[in-house]
């Protein structure tokens, strides 16, 4: 695998500014999911019981607020798309990249092919079928090579975001395996 990005430490400096930005946008789109939304998508997932929201983990609270902005539906949007629309963000500024990168984003399935301390993760994303650099520090300090993880990821140019609701996955990818996809 040969993955032509490799971050600059204005790079990292950049994303850092960015994933700050993102987690405040993120904060204001959850603000309009609708109480019918979080049971519903509670229900798809499995956390809910007897009309009860069970989070087991911190990350399962990832996950399921992660789904309730891009998979949960109504009039033919989702609530990324919605927040956009009803909320534009001012043109050629920083909240309006990351507004159109989350209205990119896809649910991936990674395999760590080589880690950037401190940066990120070279991985082949075997849901796609693409390889790609996803620009997280604490990836960048923990994974290792065949690690596996289910995320949202976002597209920021050069490089991918995660979500913010990663999953490890119970499979193990030795790192010389190479996936066609």
């Amino acid at each position: 695998m040969d993955i032509a990005y490799s971050p600059s430490p204005q790079d990292v400096e950049r994303y850092r500014s960015l994933r700050a930005l993102c987690k405040a946008l993120n904060s204001r789109m959850l603000k309009i999911v609708p109480r019918h939304a979080m049971l519903e998508t509670a229900e798809a997932i499995g956390i809910q019981r007897d009309g009860v929201l069970i989070f087991e983990t911190q990350d399962v609270t990832s996950v399921h607020m992660d789904s309730c902005l891009y998979d949960w539906c109504e009039d033919g949007e989702n609530l990324v798309q919605r927040y956009a629309r009803q909320h534009p963000a001012e043109p050629c500024t920083d909240e309006s990249l990351l507004l159109d990168a989350c209205l990119r984003a896809k649910f991936a399935v990674l395999v760590v092919q080589s880690v950037a301390p401190g940066a990120g993760v070279s991985c082949r994303d075997i849901l796609n079928g693409m390889d790609l650099f996803v620009m997280d520090m604490g990836l960048g300090d923990t994974a290792s090579p065949g690690a596996a993880f289910a995320t949202r990821i976002i597209p920021l140019g050069g490089y991918w975001m995660t979500g913010g609701a990663g999953l490890p996955t119970p499979i193990w990818i030795p790192f010389w395996t190479s996936w066609t996809g």
